[in-house]
């Protein structure tokens, strides 16, 4: 990619005249060869653009956007509505990716924080709440999740764990998480979307995951009783 393209694209951003929505808009960061792994629910828009500029002016025009990633062979500009902060990067050859300074915008914290007990995490892309007491069985977790729209937090990134590896005190010291492994022992899956829990293989006769803070402090994931009474997290999509 040449430098020039970066320059002018900067100069694009910085003298659009789309009003508030480019008032204050800022490349901050730049990652070659690299693109997200499947984030379908934080995909925003996936484009043909005739270069890096059109991705980009695009990309600014879209107010949802909060980070984009282009591919110059394809012709190929991937909109998502998260920092690069709240995604999972492969490495894949052509890719240049960027993410807009203030951004999410507010209408995003405004939309979780209408949800009673739910907080806007713009590092994590996470909307959710936490429910340190009273406890639950893992499925009245997540049944309270549903019956607010959500589900029990799928924890699929490193920035996820970091925000609610923080609630854990010696006090609330034991939270369920969204994913068991009833179906085969240690294959985990998470219970929003079927998918496999690629970071835990524990085994054993508990099917329900568990995020607690041992005895030295350290965190650890587990197995857990399902009928087990914890904390648990809930989690909508914004």
């Amino acid at each position: 990619m040449k430098q020039l393209s970066i320059f002018f694209l900067i100069y694009v951003l910085n003298n659009c005249k789309c009003g508030r929505i480019c008032n204050t808009l800022v490349l901050t960061s730049r990652l070659t060869m690299k693109i997200p792994e499947s984030y379908t629910y934080l995909l925003v828009n996936s484009v043909t653009a005739m270069n890096l500029t059109d991705c980009a002016s695009t990309s600014a025009l879209t107010w949802n956007c909060a980070s984009f990633f282009y591919q110059e062979a394809n012709n190929t500009c991937l909109m998502y509505k998260s920092k690069m902060s709240a995604l999972t990067l492969k490495t894949e050859s052509g890719w240049v990716g960027f993410e807009f300074q203030g951004r999410p915008m507010p209408e995003v914290t405004s939309a979780c924080e209408s949800t009673n007990g739910y907080t806007f995490n713009s590092d994590a892309h996470m909307c959710y709440r936490v429910q340190k007491t009273p406890t639950v069985t893992w499925q009245d977790a997540v049944n309270a999740c549903k019956s607010e729209g959500g589900i029990m937090v799928k924890l699929n990134t490193t920035e996820k764990k970091r925000v609610l590896e923080g609630y854990l005190s010696p006090v609330h010291n034991k939270y369920f998480l969204g994913a068991t492994d009833t179906i085969v022992d240690g294959v985990w899956r998470w219970e929003s979307d079927d998918t496999v829990v690629t970071w835990l293989d524990k085994t054993g006769s508990d099917d329900c995951m568990r995020m607690k803070l041992d005895t030295d402090n350290s965190v650890v994931y587990d197995d857990d009783e399902c009928d087990d009474m914890n904390g648990f997290f809930c989690e909508i999509f914004v």
